[in-house]
């Protein structure tokens, strides 16, 4: 049998882009819902029409490239980025798609809720509402969504080149150090050489703990499907089948465990 799929309808989209509208410092979160939709380009042309800039979380990395001008971090407890969290405190609206609020990205809801609207888009329908009640919540693929917003996107927006610019700042100037010199090696200056000697189409996979922290502190990743990680599911010795499989999948990848 066919999978359902449930799609957004054009009143509900509507609704979403009216309270998109009237936000002055708005974020999209996108996760991995994304991916599974195959929906990547489609974000990364709605966030280019609305001028929004992207957070995404830890299993929708790779849904905007690392270096495009309106990924401005992720945020979170652990898998974070100082800019990416001074941003989302900064914010007045998220849309969040494809994304399930997780507690590592969230921290503490009061403070992550604070001063801010949100709108939840996700294909499960018991995620909507099930960590927060979302101002507007939509029932739908995140594919399907984001195609018919990217219709209505074309229509006359606000213009936020210049919060886009302050996310880009804090981009720019809240970088944390990796740059040492001590022997032995740190872990920080591990991840800068990897940066240097991995290219754009590396595939990296990762299970939990230090390693799945300090990868999406320090790693750049450039395309969906090319962080491949457990997410909370907490098995360690993940990594060595998890990294079989992806090269199972596609032989000629350069993939990193």
């Amino acid at each position: 049998l066919p999978v359902y799929k449930p799609t957004a309808t054009r009143a509900q989209v509507e609704r979403a882009m009216d309270l998109l509208a009237e936000a002055e410092r708005p974020l999209i979160v996108a996760g991995g819902g994304i991916v599974n939709a195959d929906a990547a380009d489609l974000l990364v042309r709605f966030a280019e029409l609305t001028g929004v800039p992207v957070i995404p979380t830890l299993m929708g990395w790779g849904t905007i490239p690392d270096d495009h001008p309106l990924m401005v971090g992720m945020a979170g407890l652990q898998t974070s980025h100082r800019y990416g969290n001074a941003t989302l405190l900064a914010s007045d609206f998220i849309l969040g798609i494809g994304n399930r609020w997780a507690n590592r990205h969230t921290g503490g809801l009061e403070t992550y809720r604070r001063g801010r609207r949100f709108v939840h888009v996700d294909i499960e329908p018991t995620q909507i509402g099930r960590v927060f009640a979302p101002d507007y919540g939509i029932v739908s693929d995140a594919g399907a969504a984001l195609e018919l917003r990217e219709r209505d996107a074309a229509s006359e927006l606000p213009d936020r080149s210049e919060w886009a610019a302050e996310c880009a700042d804090r981009k720019g100037t809240m970088q944390r150090r990796t740059h040492f010199d001590d022997v032995p090696i740190k872990p920080q200056r591990v991840y800068e050489e990897m940066n240097r000697a991995f290219g754009r189409d590396t595939v990296y996979v990762s299970t939990i703990g230090l390693s799945q922290i300090a990868a999406a502190q320090f790693l750049h990743v450039f395309q969906p499907r090319h962080w491949i990680n457990c997410g909370q599911a907490g098995p360690l010795g993940w990594t060595v089948p998890a990294t079989l499989g992806v090269v199972t999948a596609d032989p000629s990848a350069n993939v990193v465990a």
